[in-house]
């Protein structure tokens, strides 16, 4: 009797337990409707027919889930509206508890949202500014001086094909890079880069900037971007050409003459040009403004014209010359020009590499010990030639080390662990010679304490007085090298 008892109450368990023909209390999902995003709070979403339920309760953020009567009730909640700018996600999962007659039981719903390209990619700001000092680099960033910092930066909502690419307006200066923001799947930004050095800017740049997402239709938002040079510090730039070494041919058919143009912003009218060298009497130059520029530009830009001096009639010319009376000239002669090196290159820091940036020095008592006079000797390199290839090194003020603005050596002048907190060290290193408006590199290290138990002591053997600095030599050749 026991055992009909129990089947008899299992029975009973299975008719009272919550049931519907249309709904699974397990696990069902709706694949009727797909949410449209922006629904508004209360809208109902899902209905369905059920029999011994008494309640439904859920903890979802966005759906709410009621019993009225005989019917199971999914309805949008307020916080749906603000669905895609939380989530990333076209479906979501919720977890619902049933009271049922016969007691309780526990379901999961699926829904799906609607994909559609709802938004347009927005900006942090309708217009970017930046005051940049000058010259600058070749591909320098300008993101440090855009937004307090932050840089451009556009938002899109929508749940997929949200990737903004950014373009620029057609220009001579600037070239744009789209790149997703760190730790957000709708945040995307722009890198303004330079696409050459520049030296001088004639007057403000301003220039249209697009995000287009890659929602079906595609949407595009725009913003202006305005570069200024900084007015506060005073510009000399001598002049410089855009070419350092020309090889052309010159010949009586093709009118004997070529343009030599100068860096943007480098050339105008209180300039004087001279021609110099042994064949330099055979030629003549004249200095013509660019007239389409000057229409842009504050200030004008000028072209040095070389031109052969050959027989004609105009009564400018006071000596003529013809090939002929260039020594050694056949029909075609060849005119090659010279000028300085433009420092158009910063240092690049070869030690230590950007994936070695923490280091160790062990406090005063531990190095006299040891013979430790040293953290590092710093090296960089310098594209350029002659003088704007000369390197000088400097640190931010610190209390703890310096450097030797040559050598490079970084050498300790005080006891800086006795908190034994990590000192951080900016590294500055500055071509031509260190002059003030030499091209700057940084690069910023940690140094931290080391202790007895950490250093290992390295004792040559079969090396004697004579050899000694062959065999530290040596050492910081493979200190260099890793």
């Amino acid at each position: 009797m026991v055992g009909w008892d129990q089947t008899q109450a299992d029975w009973i368990n299975i008719i009272l337990d919550c049931q519907s023909p249309t709904y699974n209390f397990r696990t069902h999902s709706n694949l009727d409707t797909k949410l449209e995003l922006g629904l508004q709070e209360g809208v109902e979403v899902g209905r369905y027919a059920v029999t011994n339920t008494k309640s439904a309760t859920t903890a979802n953020e966005y759906l709410e889930v009621t019993v009225d009567n005989d019917q199971l009730v999914f309805t949008v909640k307020k916080q749906f509206e603000e669905y895609e700018k939380r989530e990333h996600g076209l479906k979501f999962a919720m977890v619902i508890q049933f009271n049922c007659n016969s007691g309780t039981i526990s379901g999961t719903y699926y829904q799906d949202i609607l994909e559609v390209n709802k938004y347009t990619p927005e900006f942090s700001l309708n217009v970017y500014e930046a005051t940049v000092p000058l010259p600058l680099p070749k591909n320098f960033d300008l993101t440090p001086f855009l937004d307090g910092s932050k840089g451009i930066r556009a938002a899109d909502y929508d749940l997929s094909g949200n990737t903004v690419e950014f373009k620029l307006a057609s220009n001579d200066y600037l070239q744009v890079e789209s790149l997703p923001v760190e730790g957000s799947s709708k945040q995307f930004k722009a890198v303004l880069k330079l696409k050459e050095q520049i030296l001088k800017l004639p007057g403000d740049i301003e220039l249209e900037l697009e995000g287009t997402d890659q929602g079906d239709p595609p949407r595009t938002g725009r913003s202006r971007v305005v570069i200024k040079p900084d007015l506060t510090i005073e510009y000399n730039d001598p002049p410089a050409f855009k070419r350092t070494f020309f090889h052309e041919d010159f010949n009586p058919e093709l009118g004997n003459s070529f343009v030599v143009e100068l860096v943007p912003g480098t050339a105008h009218a209180d300039v004087r040009y001279k021609l110099v060298g042994d064949d330099a009497e055979y030629f003549a130059l004249s200095v013509v403004e660019d007239k389409t520029a000057a229409t842009n530009l504050e200030e004008p830009q000028f072209h040095v014209v070389l031109q052969l001096n050959c027989a004609n009639d105009s009564p400018n010319v006071s000596k003529n010359y013809s090939l002929e009376n260039i020594p050694y000239a056949t029909d075609i002669t060849h005119l090659r020009i010279l000028v300085d090196d433009i420092n158009d290159n910063a240092p690049v820091f070869q030690h230590p590499k950007n994936r070695d940036r923490v280091f160790a020095f062990p406090d005063p008592t531990i190095a006299e010990r040891l013979m430790i006079n040293s953290l590092m000797r710093v090296s960089a390199t310098d594209l350029d030639a002659g003088l704007n290839a000369e390197i000088r090194f400097r640190l931010d003020s610190d209390e703890c080390f310096d450097i030797h603005p040559k050598s490079g050596v970084i050498y300790p002048t005080g006891n800086c662990f006795e908190d034994r907190n990590p000192v951080i060290l900016t590294i500055h290193a500055t071509d031509c010679d260190g002059d003030a408006d030499g091209n700057v590199s940084r690069m910023m290290i940690r140094v931290v304490q080391a202790m007895m138990y950490q250093i290992i002591v390295l004792q040559p053997l079969h090396v004697t007085w004579e050899t000694l600095g062959e065999f530290v030599q040596m050492l910081e050749a493979k200190t260099l090298e890793n």
